[in-house]
């Protein structure tokens, strides 16, 4: 994965957070690229239109703020039926399982019509809530329950954990 100076990044947490400092000033510093700073009031709801005007390049979040989008996600999909409901539900199974198989080892292959589950369905979700450009999405901080890091991954967005102490 290239890095250069396009890299953008939202800041939300206070800069006393170590992940802050470290993402959000220092490797933005280093990289030459650009963060954005998110309305004090972005855990209370402004977040997710931040990131869909700032289309970010990495996002890193709090187990707390993936639980929080996913919150949000899974009720706007429980007012999808039929046949939308039916393809959502396809194209969620492909997205979790080409992210076992990137996991796994399996060299980035993807299942049949994994292509079309992306372009369908997937692309669009990505860009509704801003990930449509993330190279990565991490977590660290505290532990994250697996059913959110499954649940991200149904939906192409694999979200990394992060291990270190800040002291």
């Amino acid at each position: 994965m290239k890095l250069d100076q396009n890299e953008r990044v939202v800041s939300y947490l206070p800069l006393s957070h170590i992940a802050a400092q470290l993402i959000d000033i220092y490797a933005m510093l280093l990289l030459g690229g650009c963060t954005y700073f998110a309305q004090p009031d972005a855990l209370k709801g402004t977040l997710t239109s931040t990131m869909k005007e700032v289309r970010p390049t990495f996002f890193f979040g709090v187990p707390r703020v993936w639980e929080k989008i996913q919150e949000k996600m899974v009720q706007i999909g429980r007012g999808i039926t039929g046949v939308k409901k039916d393809i959502s539900t396809w194209a969620k199974g492909l997205a979790t399982e080409h992210c076992k198989m990137l996991q796994y080892g399996n060299g980035g292959g993807a299942p049949w019509g994994y292509f079309w589950a992306k372009r369908l369905v997937l692309n669009v979700i990505k860009e509704a809530i801003g990930l449509d450009q993330c190279k990565g999405c991490f977590t660290a901080a505290a532990p994250i329950a697996p059913e959110t890091l499954n649940y991200f991954a149904s939906i192409n967005i694999p979200v990394y954990e992060v291990f270190g102490q800040s002291e």
